[in-house]
């Protein structure tokens, strides 16, 4: 994100547009994949209210290279 924007609270509106969008459609969790080395990501989706619940490889890693976090939906 261009660092301009940063603070101005989009990151929240979308995750809130989102939330919304899966209640409506049954859905009680968002869950999301983000990067292991992008460790100011974690920090910016857990401050949204996610958790990390998991870790992912992609094809051809033998270690993690992503975690998985969830929110759910109140």
């Amino acid at each position: 994100m261009d660092a301009s924007k940063r603070g101005t609270g989009l990151a929240r509106q979308l995750v809130d547009l989102a939330g919304t969008r899966a209640r409506a459609l049954g859905f009680d969790i968002l869950e999301l994949k983000t990067r292991v080395e992008l460790v100011e990501n974690h920090a910016a989706f857990a401050r949204l209210g996610f958790v990390k619940t998991g870790e992912a490889a992609h094809p051809g890693y033998d270690r993690p290279t992503s975690i998985i976090m969830q929110k759910r939906l109140g």
